[in-house]
């Protein structure tokens, strides 16, 4: 699919252009990122929630501290965690 038509660019070419400038800029890590069982990733989620989770065992959408509202107990956000720790 051409995006520009002018100069022909396909998403595919503008994307692999993004990424050769980013990299050249220093903007991405080559870094190998290790790989993570199931378990460990699962005990990660799961202390992200005790992290969310209030006294009253709602879930807020972030962090306590928070000025954006956030900090809020959303029902959304309740059902979700809900299933994952079903």
């Amino acid at each position: 699919m051409l995006i520009d038509g002018k100069r022909g660019l396909s998403l595919e070419n503008i994307i692999k252009r993004i990424i050769r400038n980013a990299s050249k800029a220093g903007l991405l890590s080559t870094r190998k990122i290790p790989k993570l069982d199931y378990n460990t990733l699962i005990k990660q989620h799961l202390a992200i929630l005790k992290n969310l989770q209030y006294k009253s065992g709602l879930f807020a959408a972030s962090k306590p501290n928070v000025n954006t509202g956030y900090d809020k107990s959303w029902l959304r956000d309740n059902f979700y965690e809900c299933l994952a720790l079903k």
